[in-house]
């Protein structure tokens, strides 16, 4: 049985010069892995080409394809340090960060650039405006909550007025919140 399921395994098997990576090209699932005898193709090849994988253990990729069963190229690990390995490499949720990222409308530059405007005063709108991205873009390079390898927000939590609507206060009301320890 194990000699049928490597020969299914290698048969449909590409070995790539450039990467070598060995692609496996039959059934692929939504995420990109690659299925046999119902299983995920990697962890086939590692449990037959190297051995048993331990309970708990995940079959990680050094090389980040997913379809790829080369053993050289497989390892085992926590769930954890696939989720680090995953973050090192900037591909949390499937995305990667920064302008590693195809469709970043954003530089480093820019963000600099964003986060000094609104230490400055500049609103989101007008820092939108400027960069060609929604002002939610634009708080969340504030806040610090992206682009976040540059050291996140430069302006203090609440070290500038929330422009509020009409409720509480009248159109254009500024609310400032209370910063603990200031005097009144």
């Amino acid at each position: 049985m194990r000699r049928a399921v490597t020969e299914r395994l290698m048969a449909r098997t590409y070995m790539c010069p450039m990467s070598g990576c060995w692609l496996f090209c039959g059934a692929i699932n939504s995420k990109g892995y690659g299925v046999l005898t119902r299983r995920l193709a990697h962890r086939v090849a590692y449990e037959l080409l190297v051995g048993p994988m331990p309970a708990g253990m995940c079959v990680c990729h050094r090389c980040d394809v997913r379809c790829c069963v080369n053993p050289a190229h497989l390892f085992l690990g926590t769930h954890q340090d696939n989720m680090d390995d995953m973050t090192a490499k900037g591909r949390r949720n499937g995305v990667s960060a920064g302008t590693n990222n195809r469709h970043a409308k954003l530089t480093w530059e820019s963000v600099n650039a964003i986060r000094e405007g609104y230490a400055n005063g500049d609103s989101y709108a007008a820092l939108a405006r400027r960069y060609g991205v929604g002002p939610t873009a634009i708080s969340r390079v504030c806040r610090g909550q992206s682009w976040v390898a540059l050291g996140g927000s430069m302006a203090p939590a609440g070290a500038r007025g929330i422009r509020r609507g009409s409720k509480g206060g009248g159109a254009g009301a500024v609310y400032q919140p209370s910063i603990a320890g200031a005097s009144k």
